[in-house]
């Protein structure tokens, strides 16, 4: 409404959600999007050192699941490799990048209380 869009409502309207369907030909695009909006997010709540933390925390249990899911590959072998995949994925991403350290972040302004 705020945009200058018309708001409607339709009451019979319905809506199946296929499970990301929508976004399963670009797992790495969205997996790359979703870690660097936690990144943000921890930052941005919790400061330099919460971020450190939780991408330290993050690394340690991806390279835990790693170990777990290279023991699953003789049973679920295409489940595993992809999960195995990802967490070695985890690991490396949690490590190595670190540009989130250099973007600043930008807090909303808050709302005055007397206007």
């Amino acid at each position: 409404h705020n945009a200058g869009w018309t708001v409607r409502f339709a009451p019979t309207a319905v809506v199946t959600h296929l499970g990301g369907a929508s976004g399963a030909a670009e797992k790495a695009r969205i997996n790359r999007h979703f870690f660097e909006s936690l990144d943000y997010y921890e930052r941005k709540n919790h400061g330099r050192v919460g971020l450190v933390a939780f991408r330290g925390a993050m690394a340690v249990g991806s390279l835990l699941r790693s170990v777990l899911w290279t023991a699953a590959l003789p049973v679920k072998r295409g489940a595993a490799l992809a999960k195995l995949r990802l967490h070695l994925w985890l690991v490396w991403r949690q490590t190595t990048s670190w540009g989130c350290m250099r973007t600043p972040v930008q807090r909303p302004k808050q709302a005055s209380m007397v206007e």
